[in-house]
């Protein structure tokens, strides 16, 4: 056979198995060059599925906000999303499959203990990995950051509000596992801080956050009388929580994770609510006059609920813990270039003070790893008559004025 015909047989053959890709729908090489894809752990199925839900829609919001700002590197961005089922062995085994594809940054896991799973992973050399959850204390200079004000800011918060508010007997009620550990030990600092002192928690339970019914732990702080309840934990074993307090009766103020701050989550647990629940969460749900805040923030939160309002959507904590770690990754990214490293990228962001976000300004060389304190984090009620969240406190915990 001549050349000739070889190279017609070769460009006929390469032709066909071009038409067998698009057929099968699988993309070659120059059609995986078409977005630049950043990856994310999160739970979509389990038990911090309704957290991960609204994570997974804000990216889709956060996606078509930076892409109208021309996406990164000529390419629109794509948040590619892997589901850990709630599960640290199943976030390891996502990320193991990630890191395989040797990505810059890594956004993600939804839960404290799933990101603490993925974390020894990115430990030695990157990729950078920005936690959703606020419950994991990264080390200065890691390539691991967290999200949001940490548990013992939102406590502290909750603690001051609670004082301003003479509820002064507290009943703590945590689940067993890191998040509750965590919201414990940082009750526990909270009522010790200066100005606290007749503060105090007059009963603490524990409870498996597998329980079918903690009801007998409930009756035992209804039993010391507390004038309010701190419930460290989220999803299902809250939705336990509030069960259980309904049926003993105990209907006195409650402040929960922050990881419940979500309207899915009150519409699934309308029937057991409290009369008054409130919240430790970010300013930037709210477009509040009364609330101190730079105008550049003011900005940044009203542009936010904008870009929500298009879509139909309501901000609440779902988009709180991923909006700023997505906009700060394209940002420095964008700053760095294509040919970024994962060692560049996490250097910027441990630099990085002045940075506005939808939570604030972040000041990550005053607060490693994470840029926010208990300065951020603002006390919300929910409104049961008009279906939202309503702010009752400034940034720190201090009651806002009345309208």
């Amino acid at each position: 056979m001549g050349k000739k015909m070889l190279g017609e047989t070769r460009m006929r053959a390469i032709s066909w198995m071009a038409c067998l890709m698009l057929l099968a729908g699988v993309s070659g090489p120059a059609m995986a060059a078409d977005t630049y894809d950043i990856p994310v752990i999160i739970s979509t199925t389990g038990i911090g599925a309704l957290l991960g839900d609204g994570q997974q829609k804000a990216l889709g919001v956060a996606e078509t906000v930076i892409n109208r700002d021309g996406g990164l590197f000529g390419k629109p961005v794509h948040f590619v999303i892997h589901d850990d089922q709630s599960s640290p062995q199943v976030a390891v085994q996502a990320a193991n499959e990630i890191l395989a594809s040797h990505p810059v940054a890594i956004l993600g896991p939804t839960l404290t203990a799933t990101c603490a799973a993925v974390a020894p992973m990115v430990k030695a050399a990157g990729p950078v990995q920005y936690c959703l959850s606020p419950g994991i204390r990264p080390a200065p200079g890691a390539y691991s950051f967290s999200a949001t004000v940490p548990h013992d800011g939102f406590l502290e918060a909750v603690v001051r509000y609670f004082h301003s508010q003479g509820w002064t007997r507290i009943g703590l009620i945590v689940s067993t596992d890191s998040t509750g550990q965590d919201g414990e030990h940082s009750a526990d600092r909270a009522v010790g801080l200066p100005g606290m002192q007749d503060m105090q928690i007059v009963e603490r339970v524990h409870f498996n956050p597998t329980d079918v019914s903690v009801a007998a732990q409930v009756e035992r702080v209804a039993a010391a009388k507390p004038q309010a309840i701190i419930a460290w934990t989220t999803g299902t074993a809250m939705g336990n929580v509030l069960r259980a307090m309904k049926q003993v009766g105990l209907d006195v103020p409650l402040a929960t994770s922050t990881g419940n701050l979500l309207y899915s989550f009150m519409d699934r647990f309308a029937s057991v609510l409290p009369t008054n629940m409130v919240f430790a969460g970010g300013p930037g749900m709210f477009v509040d006059d009364r609330m101190k805040l730079d105008p550049g923030v003011r900005k940044v939160v009203a542009d936010r609920i904008a870009a929500f309002d298009a879509v139909h959507l309501r901000v609440d904590t779902s988009a709180e813990t991923v909006w700023d770690p997505a906009m700060l990754i394209v940002q420095e990214l964008r700053k760095l270039g294509p040919d970024a490293t994962a060692e560049q990228l996490r250097d910027a962001i441990v630099g990085l003070s002045g940075w506005q976000g939808a939570y604030g300004t972040y000041d990550f060389k005053r607060v490693p790893q994470r840029g926010l304190d208990v300065s951020n984090a603002v006390i919300m009620r929910w409104d049961a008559g008009k279906q939202v969240f309503v702010p009752v406190s400034q940034p720190g915990g201090e009651p806002l004025p009345s309208k």
